[in-house]
């Protein structure tokens, strides 16, 4: 897991994570999320996110948010996000489910660019598990 963790940090240096509730409504964004979206936190907390997906994309990536978040298993999704300039680019997004000791927990989420040619599907995925483990 360590290459795919360095390959990570040096090609994606600056995470698109989020954070939600165990209900499924997003609590907080990184800082580089919000500036990729061109948005502030206000403007896209709770379930104002799904606007950022493509709309071709929209219903498949909310299917699967909405049963992991019944079920409690990591949501996985490539879709297209808008960007700040209005451009839709594919990304892989995963998310887990995080257990407090004393309570549901909260749900750690990022976004990995499958833009560049370098990187396949599959390795943005294992790029953005192994990200999700520093959060």
């Amino acid at each position: 897991m360590l290459p795919e963790l360095i390959d990570v940090i040096a090609t994606d240096p600056a995470p698109l994570a989020w954070f939600a509730s165990p209900g499924g409504a997003v609590e907080h964004y990184s800082p580089p999320l919000l500036e990729y979206l061109g948005l502030t936190a206000r403007e896209v907390r709770g379930w104002n996110w799904q606007w950022a997906v493509h709309p071709a994309d929209l219903r498949r990536v909310s299917r699967a948010w909405a049963h992991s978040v019944r079920t409690g298993q990591p949501f996985q999704a490539e879709c297209r996000l808008r960007r700040a300039d209005g451009a839709y680019l594919w990304h892989a997004g995963t998310a887990s489910l995080r257990r407090g000791a004393d309570g549901p927990g909260q749900w750690h989420g990022i976004w990995v660019s499958l833009e560049d040619t370098d990187r396949s599907p599959a390795a943005a995925h294992a790029g953005a598990e192994a990200e999700l483990a520093l959060c």
